[in-house]
């Protein structure tokens, strides 16, 4: 009996491995076949944009649903036939063994009823089955087609994955890799990386910048679609911009955006390849100088004791600067900033403007605000403040201020007429004029007069020469005054208000109203009675010359003379500018024995001496032209007088 059933054990066994090799085959085909659709999907939406997560895990799941299946159906449950069964499939092959070998196997059993059997016929039934299962008769029984047909089956699957793998490694790994859920990405024949900066100045035109790595001709036109933050989508197309340089690979396609301020994304998409994930965009506002305040620093000489520093507001930032003078400039911004400049301009000759210097502003803690102080280069126009952000982002079209530099000229000064009136006494200046009055035997000259320098008043000198000599020079010395004694000071007449008729006033530089703003004598004015008895005149008699005394025809001439407080100013006053006018501009004329010239009076007082009854003729003729002159001014009066009712 135990050779029966190792026969048909054997044959169990090859059975089971035939049907073993054509279930793994089903479930390897279909499994295969599954995963090979799944990659073809996966790859398909991958053209066009990133193959969703959720779908990704659908498709994995579903995979694994299958292969436990297949497993379940085609490798575990193998359904094989039991040792009856297979005697009985050697019987039905073989018919001239009769019923023997399933007899044999019944009758054997421990369970078999063989109550009333003779037991030498069971003995007999038995040896005729072992001698039939050693007999070269016995079938395999084993089916060999599940083997083929698991060949068959296979075949095309193992020659297909293996030449995808052959061909397309990299591709191949990636979408099984991706079947598995990993995090790896799709490896296209053309490539898109995003090369566009992401933070840009709100109101910018936006430059898109993708680089393309890959086969794609010149003229393919890729496609760029931008989703606005809340807004709809809009598309735009991705054009050829040239090569990176880096490799003829690798080219730049670009597409300029309208100027915008709301966030954005964008995905794109040329010669087949795709961006891999969305770009974005953001934005942020430039910087704004909102608000320009510029003074001008005086120069320190300005304050004759030089502890004071005068500073000047200039309105609106447009600058006025004295000559040697400082500027502050500050400014406020709309946002912090990293750095703030002001941008100095300067006209050459010809009127063309052009960038002199370049001043670093120092900002306040919060970075909105910023103040520099700066000497002026020569021939300064104007200025402007750049600022630049955290973000590299500087201000567009920066404010332009303007920078006008006063002339360096000398003190302006204006001769009085000529008044011989008590300040105290009223009436009007004109009442009591005495101009062309002509000068006695030994008699003075007044001369009054009033200046003004924005450098300040610092010396002042009465010039005077007899008929066209060489010109002297007489200081005036500084006046100090109280108030509260000689009353409050008179520019037009000269002195104080209680100098008196014949009082003088040398040289008086006028209080500033208040001196913790503006620094004081910057006007300054005096009367000085000149005094012509001790003049001498220059006679020359053949090679000698000598000084004789004033004599009737002679004339004297006056004029008055101020210096600034400028350092390089010089003294005294030898000659006067060699053009003469009463313009600030003839006032510049430098002279040829003064590094820097004070201010002559452009008029001059020019008096002929006279004898007494000369004198006495222009006064008494004065009079009377005063008398004539108030006659004729009360008739005209009269004329526009209402008339007296009766």
């Amino acid at each position: 009996m135990q050779t029966l059933v190792r026969a048909l054990n054997a044959r169990r066994r090859r059975e089971r491995l035939y049907r073993l090799a054509w279930g793994v085959a089903r479930a390897v085909a279909l499994s295969v076949t599954l995963l090979a659709v799944c990659c073809a999907i996966d790859y398909a939406i991958d053209q066009n944009r990133e193959t969703p997560f959720a779908l990704r895990v659908v498709m994995s799941v579903l995979q694994v649903a299958v292969a436990l299946y297949c497993l379940n159906r085609f490798v575990f449950r193998l359904n094989m036939p039991s040792l009856d069964q297979f005697a009985a499939q050697a019987e039905a092959l073989v018919p001239s063994f009769g019923h023997r070998l399933v007899t044999a196997l019944q009758l054997n059993r421990e369970s078999a009823r063989t109550d009333g059997m003779s037991r030498q016929l069971i003995a007999d039934v038995t040896r005729d089955a072992e001698r039939l299962a050693e007999s070269p008769e016995f079938p395999e029984l084993a089916d060999r087609r599940r083997v083929i047909n698991a060949a068959l089956l296979l075949t095309p699957v193992v020659a297909s994955v293996v030449a995808v793998f052959a061909v397309a490694p990299v591709l191949a790994t990636t979408l099984v890799s991706r079947q598995l859920l990993l995090p790896v990405e799709i490896v296209h024949a053309v490539q898109l990386t995003n090369a566009t900066t992401e933070l840009w100045a709100a109101g910018d035109v936006v430059t898109v910048t993708i680089e393309v790595t890959g086969d794609v001709p010149e003229e393919t036109v890729g496609t760029l679609k931008v989703t606005p933050d809340g807004q709809p989508a809009e598309t735009f197309a991705l054009k050829f911009a040239g090569r990176t340089g880096e490799s003829d690979a690798t080219s730049l396609y670009r597409a300029e955006l309208p100027p915008a301020s709301t966030s954005m994304s964008f995905r794109a998409w040329v010669g087949g390849g795709r961006l891999r994930h969305p770009g974005a965009i953001r934005f942020d506002s430039r910087p704004v100088v909102k608000e320009v305040e510029a003074s001008i620093v005086l120069p320190k000489y300005i304050d004759p004791t030089g502890q004071r520093e005068y500073v000047r507001y200039q309105p609106q930032g447009e600058v006025y600067a004295l000559p040697d003078s400082a500027v502050e400039v500050h400014g406020e911004f709309s946002k912090p900033v990293a750095a703030a400049t002001v941008v100095l301009y300067r006209r050459d000759d010809k009127g063309k403007e052009s960038e002199a210097a370049r001043v670093t502003l120092t900002l306040s803690e919060s970075r909105e605000a910023g103040g520099v102080r700066f000497a002026l280069p020569a021939k300064a126009s104007g200025y402007r403040i750049e600022c630049v952000d955290d973000n590299g982002f500087k201000n567009v079209n920066p404010p332009y201020r303007g920078i006008t530099v006063a002339a360096d000229r000398s003190p302006e000064v204006r001769l009085l007429p000529e008044v011989l009136k008590d300040p105290k006494e009223d009436g009007p200046i004109d009442d009591f004029l005495v101009d062309g009055m002509p000068l006695r035997l030994g008699g003075q000259v007044q001369v009054g007069y009033y200046a003004k320098s924005p450098l300040g008043l610092a010396k002042a000198y009465l010039a005077y020469r007899v008929n066209d000599g060489p010109w002297a020079a007489l200081p005036l010395a500084l006046t100090t005054s109280d108030e509260a004694k000689v009353g409050k000071f008179l520019p037009e007449l000269g002195v104080f208000r209680e100098s008196g008729a014949f009082g003088q006033v040398e040289f008086y530089p006028i209080p500033a109203v208040d001196p913790a703003l503006e620094p004081g004598g910057l006007t300054a004015g005096g009367r000085y009675n000149f005094k012509t008895s001790a003049l001498k005149k220059s006679v020359k008699s053949g090679s000698v010359t000598s000084d004789t005394a004033l004599e009737v025809g002679d004339t004297v001439e006056v004029r008055v003379v101020l210096y600034d407080r400028h350092p390089g100013a010089t003294q005294p006053p030898t000659s006067p500018p060699r053009q003469i006018g009463s313009s600030a501009d003839d006032a510049t004329v430098t002279v040829a024995d003064a590094r820097r010239p004070g201010g002559w009076s452009p008029e001059s007082r020019i008096k002929q001496v006279v004898s007494d009854a000369r004198f006495e003729a222009w006064r008494q003729e004065h009079y009377r032209t005063r008398v004539k002159l108030s006659e004729l001014e009360q008739k005209q009066r009269s004329v526009f007088q209402e008339p007296k009712a009766n």
